[in-house]
């Protein structure tokens, strides 16, 4: 079903960096410049094209194997993706190539490690969503895609890290970005409400009781977190971090307090921009 509010004929201009998959890869390098800040990282351009470039990969290939199995047909991301045919999977190959080109150059040792680990737990997760007929998950599709997209944008500048690396600060950190990353997967769920997830079993919509009334809470919970890592201003690289978290959950809460009222293809957008709020607190 499409809404009622939207023509399934045109697609508005500010709608295609979704569409084009553009707007995943932008929020995963604004967050990764936000853990080489907290990490005293410099990258160089090369490691957030790197980033880029994987992000794009992976959004493409799970919205092109979700078109051909019929899913979620009513947005305009997967009937683009349905569509795309051997321009598709060119792009996807030169994004590949161009992929593979920049981590030959640009990881060391340790961003190996790091990257073998996360290639081999998002196989894992493309296996359970698009391979396996029952499709039974450990966890919910949402948090898993908020923990592998927060461990994307950590790989790199932990690897390069110099010195001691202050665990705690490390895994506070990584723990509330996934959290928030959950935060705007699950709201965007519960917004776009798609047959496809409404037909799972094991999607949140029906494994979470009450989602519409419980997501909130998720963003008051990340709010409150984020709230105490700024009064214990355990160091200004961590404060700035928490600033910025506590900003993006406040933007997800407003935004779902007005969700009933708004269009899909406004709230995906809004979802988006909501976690930029790290260029407001530059490292």
């Amino acid at each position: 079903m499409t809404d009622s509010r939207e023509s399934p004929d045109s697609t508005p201009w500010w709608l295609w960096p979704n569409v084009l998959n553009l707007d995943a890869p932008i929020v995963a390098v604004v967050w990764q410049h936000a853990f080489a800040g907290l990490l005293a990282v410099q990258l160089e351009p090369a490691n957030h094209w790197l980033l880029a470039l994987a992000v794009w990969e992976v959004y493409f290939a799970d919205r092109w194997l979700d078109a051909q199995r019929g899913a979620h047909k009513d947005t305009e991301r997967h009937r683009f993706h349905g569509r795309v045919g051997a321009g598709g999977a060119a792009a996807s190959l030169l994004v590949g190539v161009a992929g593979m080109t920049l981590a030959a150059r640009c990881l060391n040792g340790m961003g190996w490690a790091y990257a073998s680990m996360l290639l081999a737990a998002t196989g894992a997760w493309f296996l359970v969503t698009h391979f396996r007929r029952e499709r039974r998950r450990v966890l919910p599709k949402e948090l898993s895609v908020g923990i592998i997209f927060a461990a994307g944008c950590l790989i790199q500048p932990l690897s390069l890290a110099q010195g001691n690396v202050n665990l705690v600060h490390v895994s506070v950190s990584a723990a509330l970005f996934a959290w928030l990353c959950f935060l705007n997967c699950a709201s965007i769920t519960v917004w776009e409400a798609l047959p496809a997830d409404r037909d799972d079993p094991g999607s949140l919509l029906n494994g979470w009781s009450g989602a519409p009334r419980s997501v909130p809470l998720l963003g008051f919970s990340l709010l409150a977190a984020s709230a105490l890592v700024i009064a214990f201003n355990l160091s200004p690289e961590l404060g700035r971090f928490a600033c910025a978290l506590a900003l993006s959950s406040a933007a997800l809460l407003a935004l779902n307090h007005g969700a009933p009222g708004r269009s899909r293809r406004a709230s995906r957008i809004l979802a988006d921009l909501a976690l930029l709020t790290p260029l407001i607190f530059p490292a």
